[in-house]
Order: C-alpha cells, then sequence, then structure tokens
C-alpha cells in the first residue's frame, strides 16, 4: 500500500478554521461552525468503483468528532477503510449492511412515528398507526431487519383482513409501505418497497373497490360508521347509558348530547369551558379541521360537566387509563363489550344527530353542518359569513337533548319541536 502524507498535526486539528483540511489518505478533518463555536469532526472520502473500474461518485463517511477520536485513531480508521477498498469491498456500503442487520421494522416504524408526530395535529390518528402495526404487523414484521422484508412477508399481515376489514387493511398497507420508504431513504433496504399496491401487491389482492361491492351485494349496505336509528336513541340514552355510572359512560353521553369527534371529547380539559355562559371551546390543534370550535352545551351536558369538575382528579374532564384520560378505545369498548352493540360506533351517534336534524326538525341544513364543525360552503361563502351561529346552534342542541330524554315512540313519523325564534 502506497504509504499516504500526514498533513495535519494534533495542534491544527484543535485550532483549524470552517472547512475541510485534508490529512491524506481520503482522511479529512471538517470543521463546521456552530452557534458555540465549532465541531469538529472526521470524514473518510472515497470515489465508488464501477464494474468497469472507473471512478465513480465521491462518497464520505463519517468516523466520528475529534473529541472520542483523536488523530491517530481517525489515521487507523481510515487505515482500515482502504484495507477494504483494496479487497474489493466498499466500506459505506459494509456499514450500511451491518445496520440492516440490526434495525427492525418495529425499530424504524417508531422513527416514521417520532418523525411525523408534529404533523399530526390529532392525537387519535398517531394512536391509530401504532394500534393498527402492533396488531397486524409486529407480529409478522417487528422482528425482521427490514432489508429481509418481502412481499411475501407483507401479504401475511394483510391477507387474514384484506377482505373482512377492507379499510383497515388499506390503510395498514399503507402505513407498511411508508415504513419501508423511510427504511429505503436510510440506506438500509435496496430495492423496490415490497408493501406498493401498483405493480406488485396488486396481484395477490383483489382490489378493495370490488372487495367493497362484494361486501354491498351481501350485505345490502355501504361501508359507512353503523349508526343507531334516531328513533331508537332515547330509549338507548335513558335505559341503557344513563343508568351507567362510571366515567367512559359520561363521556359517551356527553358525545352524544354535543354530537362530537370521539377525541375532542377524550381530549377535553377543564380550561376548556365557560360553565358561566355554557359554552365549551375546542381548540384548534385537537379539531379535524384545524379551526377552534365552539359548542353550546344544553342543560344536560352542562350537568355532566359540573357532576366531573365534584369529583375533578387531574386536568382532564373524562379521567382515567395510564396517561391520566380515557384511551382512544375506551367508549367504543363500553358499546361493544358492556352494552352488546357490537352493531354501533361512538361516530355513528353523528349520524344520528344529522339524521334527525333531517327527518324531524325545520333547522336548516348549514346549521346542522356547522354543529358537527363541517365547513360549509366554498372559500368566497365563509369569507362573508365568519360567525359561529352560536345562539341558533344553542337552541338545536337544546332540543337534541330534549329528544334523546325521550323514551315514547315516534308518530308517525313527526316529533313536536318548539319552533325557531
Amino acid at each position: 500500500m502506497k504509504i499516504v502524507e500526514r498533513r495535519l498535526t494534533a495542534a491544527f486539528v484543535k485550532t483549524a478554521p470552517a472547512g475541510r483540511h485534508c490529512d491524506g489518505g481520503g482522511l479529512y478533518l471538517q470543521v463546521t461552525p456552530t452557534d458555540g463555536g465549532f465541531c469538529r469532526s472526521w470524514l473518510f472520502c472515497y470515489r465508488k468503483k464501477y464494474r468497469n473500474g472507473k471512478p465513480g461518485k465521491l462518497r464520505s463517511m463519517g468516523l466520528g468528532s475529534v473529541r472520542p477520536v483523536n488523530l491517530a485513531d481517525a489515521r487507523e480508521k481510515a487505515r482500515k477503510l482502504r484495507l477494504q477498498r483494496l479487497d474489493g469491498i466498499d466500506p459505506l456500503d459494509e456499514k450500511r449492511k451491518a445496520l440492516q442487520l440490526e434495525m427492525t421494522f418495529d425499530e424504524i416504524a417508531t422513527t416514521y412515528l417520532d418523525a411525523h408526530k408534529v404533523e399530526w395535529q390529532n392525537t387519535r390518528h398517531r394512536a391509530q398507526w401504532e394500534e393498527s402495526l402492533k396488531q397486524y404487523a409486529s407480529p409478522i414484521l417487528g422482528k425482521l431487519a427490514v432489508g429481509d422484508i418481502n412481499s411475501a412477508a407483507v401479504l401475511r399481515c394483510l391477507k387474514p383482513i384484506w377482505t373482512t376489514k377492507p379499510e383497515t387493511a388499506s390503510r395498514l398497507r399503507g402505513r407498511i409501505e411508508s415504513v419501508l420508504d423511510l427504511a429505503g431513504s436510510l440506506d438500509l433496504r435496496q430495492g423496490p418497497n415490497p408493501a406498493r399496491w401498483k405493480g406488485c401487491l396488486e396481484h395477490a389482492l383483489p382490489k378493495l373497490k370490488s372487495t367493497k361491492k362484494a361486501r354491498y351485494a351481501v350485505t345490502g349496505r355501504k361501508e359507512h360508521h353503523p349508526a343507531l336509528d334516531y328513533r331508537l336513541i332515547g330509549a338507548f340514552m335513558v335505559n341503557e347509558l344513563r343508568v351507567r355510572t362510571s366515567t367512559v359512560a359520561r363521556a359517551l353521553e356527553f358525545t352524544i348530547l354535543t354530537a362530537a369527534r370521539t377525541d375532542e371529547v377524550l381530549g377535553v380539559t377543564w380550561n376548556e369551558f365557560d360553565l358561566a355562559e355554557a359554552v365549551w371551546t375546542v381548540p384548534e390543534e385537537r379539531m379535524k379541521s384545524g379551526r377552534e370550535h365552539k359548542v353550546p352545551l344544553s342543560p344536560r351536558a352542562l350537568e355532566i360537566v359540573k357532576a366531573q369538575l365534584a369529583v375533578r382528579t387531574n386536568d382532564y374532564v373524562f379521567p382515567g387509563g395510564s396517561n391520566g384520560r380515557i384511551a382512544p378505545i375506551g367508549m367504543r369498548q363500553l358499546l361493544v363489550l358492556r352494552m352488546k352493540h357490537l352493531e354501533l360506533t361512538v361516530h355513528g351517534f353523528r349520524a344520528t344527530f344529522r339524521t334527525w336534524c333531517a327527518e324531524q326538525t325545520g333547522y336548516p341544513r348549514e346549521l346542522a353542518e356547522v354543529a358537527l364543525a363541517h365547513r360549509v360552503g366554498d372559500d368566497t361563502e365563509n369569507a362573508y359569513q365568519r360567525g359561529d351561529l352560536l345562539e341558533k346552534r344553542r337552541r338545536l342542541m337544546t332540543d337534541w337533548a330534549d329528544f334523546v330524554n325521550r323514551t315514547e315512540s315516534v308518530n308517525n313519523g313527526v316529533v313536536p319541536i318548539r319552533a325557531m325564534s
């Protein structure tokens, strides 16, 4: 091996100005300015060789900071890397191969979630990601090195739920693909993504559109959140839900009365209420729309809040669970496991409310949509309509609370309500 120049000294390493300083044999001292001074580290630079023997693009490999790795140590590391190159081994590829053996799917998934948690405004979104990967992907892919995962392994995750839970399966496939895309961008795996649909899994699985059509032919239903018939909501509320004394039951009742989403209710804290005005203000970071939403509280909804205040244990209105609040799946478990309503979902009560508004009241469609925190109209219309229609919605939510407090049947499809004033 050719003897390399040794241009740097230990004293120079400590005082070198910003830039790259060559020691010879591919070893460089890199000095980068920082807020507190300079960051000094070692680089080994070389050109990747192509099969025809011609030099390729320049590659650089970090050898560590100058504090733990002094000049002599850096020279020894560079010498070993030059020996690898003489043996036909690319040092950077070899390092990445070693990482492939160490980094598992679960580890990369955690890295992905940590990187994206800032952009996910809805905390439930991260919980859904974690839960789906934990339940369906981790048992099969979790301990595998990301470089070893192939389409056959991905299919073992998807096939058991592809036709029975098509929406979950579709989201799971996309999430696995995203995690493996991250692994590819970190050079921890090579080749096409084995979870991609186009040109890969589309040949092994039926299209979900066809699957949904097949399910519709059998069930006669489109894939919507199951919702309780509004004519049954009174009996459900009075005879089944209100007799339960748990915090989860009160959270579900409050959810129904306010027509809110699960995450909006489970994350509610005491500083969001104006009890004197009977208004709940949901901050923009917990709203799906990303806009602040004011909810007028009916007398019964306000009564629930005041009852929770009397037994307050922490900042959450509906406390529980290991992190101080009810788990995202808590109300769903109440419905399915305890109340035996396997056909219902918490989100479906929003549809119950909306159907009641349309079929049993004279309230304008726009008012019902605002009550559900839906965006109404185009940008031009919204620019002029900036009010939140709070007092009109207060009458609407009070009528809704009165309706769900009644157990008698709806006669001839007509339910008397007080007229709008």
